[in-house]
């Protein structure tokens, strides 16, 4: 049995997420702000979109690694915006790791555990890099727990292009990512011929009832888009909304060990396909 997990919003929230882009959240929008951008243009989400566009611009020319390059991408943003003193991301980064900021996803490291001891293959599959990966799982105490860390830097390709999932290249025993992104996470797994599991914390009260395999039929998967980002993705992708739709849906990350031996036992073949 291999299993992937995505990382960000699944096995951790990192220094990265906390430390580094919720202060270019600020330090951008300030910024829009102080040159009499509207307060809706001047916000979280405009800073956000400028961001966006550049990475999107790499992705575009399938640049995949400089579309992530975090240390490319905010100095760039910034230069567009005519920004003064370009940020250190790398620097930042690691002032944040010291200061402690960055925690593991509630349930995560107990699971994590649980699949080690029963000699399950534990892979992460990421569309960070691993320079900003791994000093981030490395200060969580996580990095023990997988056998190899796939970045986008490591494989040259970014979920969901299928060869972002070659781990499972050649095997023909359960494949099982979980992730939280529809396009990236679950797209990405069916395409490579994964079972994919979705992390979805938020619908635990309409779900939590549910079987976890019953749960795709019981959501329409748009009701999940952020329209702003998920349709732009899609669209930047090539991806269906029918690709979209998950095998199954955890709400508790404690939720997998079950639905791991239902699938085993049930066999992965009738999983991993349409």
């Amino acid at each position: 049995m291999l299993i992937s997990f995505d990382l960000d919003g699944v096995v951790m929230h990192s220094a990265m997420e906390i430390g580094v882009f919720r202060r270019m959240e600020r330090v951008l929008g300030k910024f829009l702000h102080s040159q009499g951008a509207a307060a809706e243009e001047a916000g979280v989400e405009a800073a956000w979109r400028r961001l966006r566009d550049v990475s999107w611009k790499f992705m575009d020319t399938k640049d995949y690694t400089a579309a992530f390059d975090w240390a490319q991408i905010v100095p760039e943003t910034q230069r567009q915006m005519g920004m003064d003193d370009p940020v250190d991301v790398m620097a930042m980064l690691y002032r944040a790791i010291e200061q402690g900021l960055g925690y593991v996803e509630p349930g995560a490291r107990g699971v994590l555990e649980h699949f080690q001891k029963r000699d399950g293959r534990l892979v992460a599959i990421t569309n960070g890099l691993k320079s900003y990966q791994m000093p981030c799982l490395d200060a969580l105490g996580l990095t023990q727990y997988f056998e190899h860390v796939y970045t986008v830097d490591d494989t040259g390709y970014a979920k969901p292009h299928p060869k972002a999932f070659q781990a499972g290249e050649g095997l023909e025993c359960l494949r099982m990512h979980i992730g939280d992104r529809l396009v990236e996470d679950v797209a990405g797994a069916r395409g490579a011929g994964w079972t994919a599991v979705l992390y979805a914390p938020e619908l635990k009260d309409q779900l939590q009832s549910l079987d976890p395999r019953e749960r795709p039929q019981q959501i329409r998967t748009e009701s999940l888009w952020d329209h702003d980002q998920t349709e732009q993705r899609r669209l930047v992708h090539g991806v269906s909304p029918e690709q979209m739709r998950p095998h199954a849906v955890v709400v508790h990350l404690e939720e997998l060990p079950n639905l791991a031996d239902v699938l085993v036992e049930e066999g992965c073949r009738s999983w991993t396909g349409t």
